[in-house]
């Protein structure tokens, strides 16, 4: 019979080289179906009753897989699928999951058991076999069963069905409540609980609720404001026992009792978008680089990200699944799975202004000129997921999906996979990726923008005089406002200020990135206090940043990426990592830049914009005779750091004039972009005004 080499019945196969993460002391054997005892009847139980849960957990704490796995078994159709062939009497098995798209995965029939029961996932009675051959599977793909240890109950749900799977907290009392009413039926449900001390006030049932493990929502009651809910628990005899038992817990409590016990709620979406074994429709690799690494919202650099561009023909729902696709197997090489930090991840959907005629206008997207539709929380998981409905929109507005991590300059693993599934006709949705224009001119000014408190513009206002030979002339205005603090990010967050001092002192060509020497130096420093115990062999954190910039293939670091993997990774304390650097600065007797948040709070209550007008700032009159052939009306003010605009002029010559309103000055740098070739940019008006000529768009 079928023997897997690759996955051999060993001990390689059940620990890796891991010997900590040995769950099971009682002595293995690896047994096929029909030496099991109760014998099986097959991989299904054709008289099974509909609704029942068969599916338990065993000896290793995968309660986040074997929960998915039951969830996916409550709607048959859904788990069959996943099994390409069985073939008993050749020893041998073939299931499909989704791992970047579907892959098949085939495996022997031999199962780890103790007293010939299976230890791992079983099924009560044992009279099916399909949870035990998943978890093999899933065991397989992740390098062996102790890879399997600690998990998210919405990446395994992807993994086996590709529909996307929501978290919903706890604190969402009228969305937690709408979803278990509304799409109970439709939508597979889980729920997972927090640490003891948060659970109900008053004891909801006898069964004790563990820390850190998952359980399944199986029914709900009545539609009420306050509905009784029924949770599984597939482990309930699983602790202080040697051998897997086949009991389940059951806790039947109200929705206020839920939401005090527990901290969130996962839906996974198959109802809406699993009507065909093809999802998800559209998927695409997205390389990232430090450069195209513009981190979250939050951040000026937001834009540089990847974006794409969605154009429905009619109202949809839409999914988005962002996913790291190169993390499972590179922790899997190192046997670090679930230890191992993974990069912040997220997705922004947006609402985005547009300028369909002016091509340079395709990558701004400034504060002023977006509103964030939804985004997900950043987090450190493989899979970010969205589901909103999308319909049809004017020209001048469309929607854009913005995978990111959540610093700037963290390209993470180096590579995104994006998935767009929508319900409806294959049609129904136009995605497509947003690139900057291909050439043209690209000019920077940068000086001093003084506030206009009366009139819109002073006589210090500052003018720029744009010249075409041809009209119309395309343009796009950047305006950035007080440069040394919207651009360096971190000055608005003392620890990450004090961190930055601490890796640009070690910074030694000042090229904004560390070396692997320059950087074991730094963080030998920062993560000082790491140490092994004497009873724990494993790898220090040091060792863990080092594995996770080999298995990155970094030669260097980016400051954002320096953060992401020690301040927000769990790699180090943030009291730690203060304290550290402190110490480090004053050995080093330096002192890092200070910035005023005075300042800071003053651009934030100061509103600016650039105009395009007929004649310099200086001899504004009024908006019906000044404005360029083009403009109806000047823009509207914003107090975004970074604004944008664009304009189609009808005239070949024109100003553009940055105007600021407010209480103080502020530095200024404007960027003017156009796909014109021959366009002269040149100052007007005021001075104290630098140019900085930048290489064409490409």
């Amino acid at each position: 019979m079928f023997v897997d080499e690759q996955f051999p019945p060993d001990e390689s196969s059940l620990w890796g080289r891991d010997s900590l993460q040995r769950w099971c002391y009682e002595k293995l054997e690896w047994l096929r179906p029909h030496q099991l005892r109760p014998m099986p009847h097959g991989l299904f139980d054709a008289d099974a009753k509909p609704g029942t849960c068969s599916v338990r957990q065993g000896c290793i704490p995968d309660c986040y897989l074997v929960s998915a796995i039951a969830l996916v078994a409550q709607q048959p159709h859904l788990v069959r699928h996943l099994f390409v062939a069985y073939e008993p009497e050749e020893g041998i098995c073939t299931v499909k999951l989704f791992n970047g798209g579907w892959k098949k995965v085939t495996i022997d029939t031999l199962l780890p058991c103790v007293k010939q029961r299976p230890a791992f996932a079983h099924h009560d009675g044992g009279r099916e076999l399909f949870a035990c051959f998943l978890e093999k599977a899933c065991a397989k793909l992740h390098g062996s069963y102790a890879c399997l240890c600690g998990g998210r109950v919405d990446e395994s749900l992807f993994t086996l069905t590709a529909a996307p799977a929501l978290e919903i907290r706890s604190f969402m009392r009228e969305t937690l409540l709408e979803k278990l009413q509304a799409n109970g039926a439709a939508n597979l449900l889980a729920c997972a609980s927090t640490s003891l001390t948060s659970g109900p006030s008053r004891p909801v049932s006898a069964m004790p609720i563990r820390p850190d493990h998952t359980y399944i929502v199986r029914c709900v009651g009545d539609p009420c404001p306050n509905p009784k809910i029924m949770v599984l628990d597939l482990g309930a005899d699983e602790r202080g026992e040697k051998y897997p038992e086949s009991s389940i817990g059951e806790l039947l409590m109200h929705l206020d009792d839920f939401l005090r016990t527990f901290n969130r709620l996962f839906v996974c979406y198959v109802g809406q978008f699993h009507a065909s074994p093809s999802l998800p429709r559209h998927s695409v690799d997205v390389a990232v680089t430090v450069s195209t690494a513009g981190g979250a919202s939050s951040f000026p650099t937001f834009e540089d990200n990847a974006m794409f561009r969605i154009v429905p023909s009619r109202k949809t729902l839409l999914a988005v699944t962002l996913s790291q696709r190169e993390i499972p197997q590179t922790a899997r090489e190192l046997n670090m799975y679930g230890r191992l930090p993974l990069p912040q991840i997220g997705v922004t959907v947006l609402r985005q202004d547009v300028f369909p005629d002016v091509p340079t206008d395709a990558k701004s997207c400034t504060r002023n000129r977006r509103r964030i539709l939804h985004q997900t929380p950043f987090e450190g998981k493989r899979q970010a997921s969205l589901v909103f409905e999308v319909e049809s929109l004017p020209a001048n507005l469309e929607y854009r999906v913005v995978p990111s991590h959540y610093f700037p300059g963290d390209r993470g693993s180096g590579r995104f996979q994006l998935h767009f599934t929508w319900s409806g006709p294959e049609d129904g949705i136009l995605i497509e990726e947003i690139t900057e224009c291909s050439c043209g001119t690209d000019v920077k000014f940068a000086g001093t923008l003084a506030p206009c408190k009366q009139a819109i513009f002073s006589s210090q206002s500052p003018s720029f005089r744009v010249c075409s030979p041809s009209v119309p002339v395309h343009v796009t205005a950047t305006l950035t406002r007080r440069v040394e603090s919207t651009l360096c990010w971190w000055k608005q967050d003392p620890l990450q200020a004090l961190l930055r001092d601490a890796f640009c002192s070690f910074d030694a060509d000042a090229d904004g990135f560390l070396s692997r020497d320059e950087l074991a130096d730094l963080s030998s420093g920062l993560l000082r206090n790491d140490s092994p115990s004497k009873t724990d062999s494993g790898p220090t954190k040091l060792q863990i940043f080092a594995q996770r910039c080999d298995q990155l293939d970094l030669d260097t670091i980016s400051f954002g990426q320096f953060l992401s993997h020690n301040l927000w990774s769990g790699l180090a304390m943030k009291g730690d990592l203060e304290r550290n650097a402190l110490k480090m600065r004053e050995c080093s007797r330096t002192s890092r830049d200070s910035h005023s948040l005075a300042a800071c709070a003053a651009a934030d209550s100061s509103y600016a914009a650039v105009a395009a007008l007929d004649c310099p700032a200086q001899s504004f009159q009024d908006a019906r005779v000044s404005l360029a052939k083009g403009c109806s009306e000047l823009p509207l003010l914003s107090d975004a750091a970074v604004w944008s605009t664009s304009y189609s002029i009808q005239q070949p010559e024109f100003y553009l004039c940055p105007v600021l309103q407010g209480s103080a000055s502020c530095s200024f740098e404007l960027r003017i972009q156009s796909s014109c070739n021959e366009l002269r940019v040149e100052m007007a008006g005021a001075a104290g005004i630098s140019t900085q000529k930048m290489q064409p768009c490409c």
